[in-house]
């Protein structure tokens, strides 16, 4: 089975897990995530319900990316469309826990959002399916002492170091 989040806006983020344990995450352009989806083929399409702003005049983008993909759902009967509040993906998977799961993907905040997504409904419909999460070091900032022969790692406690 094939899930595939979306954090929609004008560069929307995404992020795609097999059931095997393949994960990939990315932007897009908003005209192209439609095709990206039909592309992947997910089974199951999770996005982010999106509320309009008070302050948002003109940024049609996330809306018009979120009706794309349920009319491309739509057209594929076998994809389910679930919807989820952007607050309660990012109380579930702040970017520590991305890191350590393993789905942290460097300079993309609407990749990483897409991905918060993601685990937040893995974990509410298929717990068993999270990868375990990797220990991080703990040490404070001040303490920590960096591995000669691994930069990625702390030398005191010899857990990785969180990215910054």
């Amino acid at each position: 089975m094939r899930v595939m989040a979306v954090d929609p806006g004008k560069h929307s983020g995404w992020a795609v897990l097999d059931y095997d344990g393949a994960f990939e995450a990315g932007e897009a352009d908003y005209l192209d995530v439609v095709d990206l989806a039909d592309k992947l083929k997910p089974e199951v399409l999770v996005v982010e319900k999106y509320i309009i702003p008070p302050r948002a005049f003109n940024s049609p983008w996330s809306l018009e990316v979120i009706g794309a993909l349920r009319w491309w759902a739509r057209s594929k009967n076998w994809t389910v469309v679930v919807e989820q509040l952007a607050a309660s993906a990012k109380q579930f998977a702040d970017n520590d826990r991305l890191k350590r799961l393993g789905w942290y993907t460097k300079g993309s905040d609407h990749a990483r959002d897409a991905t918060r997504h993601l685990a937040l409904y893995v974990a509410t419909t298929a717990p068993h399916r999270l990868p375990k999460e990797i220990p991080m070091c703990t040490c404070p900032p001040r303490e920590r002492i960096r591995n000669g022969d691994d930069p990625e790692r702390c030398f005191r406690c010899a857990q990785p170091i969180p990215v910054r």
